[in-house]
């Protein structure tokens, strides 16, 4: 169901076995990544009401979210964070905790008890990637214990090997990027 009001600049999303969805947006324009503007929002979809909601706003560039049946997370590059919330049951989310602190972080998966997602440290080469994929951008993929809240680089490259990665995940036993 399109609605410019809640979804006026999706980057990703999340959903459950209910068919609810949380879908982080994440700037207006330019001028919120050049001010760092705490601009974006997540939407939640209930199914049962067919509509769309904001349940989240203030946020530093809204990126990945991934959406559980206790709790949502979602990484603020801008904010140099990865947040928490807990989810009610009626879909409306709790007030966000920062997890742990993470420049860059991208999008997010699930593996066992860890959450991982990959990161953009360095901001100009990431920039010099997006006007020109031939420059390489460093690739990190973090681990994250959400309940612990501790994170580690399993994954480092210069961006030769694997330029500014924005997934990762892991199956089987293999890290795929």
């Amino acid at each position: 169901m399109e609605d410019s009001r809640h979804l006026w600049s999706p980057n990703d999303l999340s959903a459950l076995e209910t068919g609810e969805i949380y879908l982080t947006n994440d700037i207006r324009g330019n001028l919120d990544l050049y001010l760092r503007r705490n601009a974006s929002e997540i939407a939640y979809y209930d199914p049962g009401a067919g509509k769309w909601s904001i349940v989240a706003d203030g946020l530093a560039y809204a990126n990945g979210i991934l959406a559980e049946n206790d709790r949502v997370f979602v990484t603020t590059p801008l904010g140099n964070q990865v947040l928490a919330y807990d989810r009610n049951p009626d879909g409306t989310l709790g007030k966000g905790r920062t997890l742990v602190e993470l420049k860059g972080a991208d999008n997010l998966t699930r593996y066992g008890r860890y959450l991982l997602t990959t990161a953009h440290f360095d901001d100009f080469a990431f920039l010099r990637h997006a006007r020109d994929s031939a420059k390489p951008s460093p690739s990190v993929v973090m681990r994250i214990d959400p309940d612990r809240e501790l994170r580690k680089a399993i994954y480092v490259n210069s961006g030769n090997a694997i330029s500014a990665a924005s997934t990762a995940l892991i199956h089987n036993g293999k890290l795929y990027i």
